[in-house]
Parts: C-alpha cells; structure tokens; sequence
C-alpha cells in the first residue's frame, strides 16, 4: 500500500483477510445470508409484500384505455370503476388550457391538497391497485386527460 504523509495502513476484516482497493474504490470480501440478516425473512413472512413482490414481477394482462373529457373545478375519480389495476399512465391532454393535479380525493384545483400538476401534454405514471383511488381536479373547467390502466 502507498502511504500519504506517513506510513501505510493496513486493514483488515472481520474474516481476518487483508482489505483492498482497487480503482479507487474499496473491495467488499463478504457474503449476506437470511440468517445474517431477517429482512428476507421479514419479506416472506408478511403476505402483503409477497403480494407487491408479485405484482410488479407479473406482466400486466390487459391495458383499458380511459379518456375524460369533462374534468372540471372539484375532485373526481378519473375513472370510476371498483375494478383493480396495476398501474395507470395519466396524460393531460394537448389541448388543455388549465392544470390538472391528480391526487387522492383531498386534491384541489389551487394546488393546495397536493397531488401531482400536469400541464398540457404532461404525463404521470402511478403504480397502484384500485381505479377507485386516483383522483383529478382542474383549474379551469371542462379540462381532458387520458390514460391507460395496466390490470
């Protein structure tokens, strides 16, 4: 090892093995196994995230097409269906000559129930399993917005 502005140091692991850098950048001799670590076993054991895990592992089976062409100055679904989905891809369309903000049911057309803005031609996407809960307001009446729902 080099030395800067004195002697070199040398380090050593847990194992007893010399630790080491190369590029500029400190190699890791090491291994996780799930009875190092219970975050596996957390994973496995609760069966709401084995669930997600499966969700986003799994292709989509169906994309629906949803356009609203009627969004106006107080919150509404952006579709309303009880169905589930897995994600849904929002645009507001080209045309538009207000904000939209999609949020949950507090969004409001001034910004001020959070939400996400889209302006003209904007696009958000949200991973998410219920039409249910997606909400859009406008700052002018009569706005548009188009998306797709992945179930």
């Amino acid at each position: 090892m080099s030395s800067v502005n004195g002697p070199a140091v040398v380090i050593y692991d847990a194992d007893g093995d010399t630790v080491t850098v190369t590029g500029g950048k400190l190699d890791v001799n090491a291994y996780l196994s799930t009875t190092d670590n219970n975050v596996l076993d957390a994973i496995l054991a609760d069966t709401d995230s084995i669930g997600a895990i499966r969700t986003l592992l799994t292709p989509p089976t169906a994309i629906i097409s949803i356009a609203n062409a009627d969004v106006d100055t107080s919150a509404e679904l952006l579709y309303d269906d009880s169905g589930s989905i897995r994600r849904m891809d929002i645009q507001a369309h080209r045309d538009n000559a207000g904000i939209i903000y999609v949020g949950d049911s507090g969004v409001a057309n001034d910004g001020s129930g959070g939400g996400i803005s889209l302006r003209a031609g904007d696009y958000y996407s949200i991973a998410i399993d219920q039409y249910s809960d997606v909400y859009v307001v406008a700052t002018i009446p009569n706005q548009k917005v188009h998306a797709n729902a992945w179930v």
